[in-house]
């Protein structure tokens, strides 16, 4: 059976992101976040999303959703060696990893209809 996972990188935007226009910010991500992205499409889908105006600690998250951990590892591993968490453009304040419907796979190991 495949495991499938949910995960949220929790972000907050650092003074170095927020001091960019928005023409060098698309850049960034033209250039450097969208063909990493695209190099784990087949494994790891990525969705970005927009909070600050939600939410006061983070700004930013991001939902990863695979069943290859090894490739979610391998993704992040190549983030980090970006501006994205060196310079930090943004800092990671939690990683949160999930299941969705894991009490089912739980109940039907345990014989629970």
């Amino acid at each position: 059976m495949m495991e499938n996972y949910s995960i949220l990188l929790l972000l907050d935007a650092q003074p170095d992101w927020l001091a960019k226009s928005r023409p060098e910010r698309a850049d960034f991500y033209h250039s450097y976040l969208q063909p990493l992205f695209h190099q784990y499409a087949s494994t790891c889908r990525i969705r970005l999303f927009d909070s600050e105006f939600f939410h006061a600690r983070i700004s930013d998250f991001i939902l990863i959703e695979t069943s290859n951990l090894a490739d979610y590892q391998d993704l992040i591993e190549q983030l980090r060696d970006t501006a994205f968490y060196s310079v930090p453009y943004f800092a990671v304040r939690d990683i949160i990893v999930a299941k969705e419907n894991a009490f089912l796979e739980y109940n039907a190991r345990q014989g629970i209809a």
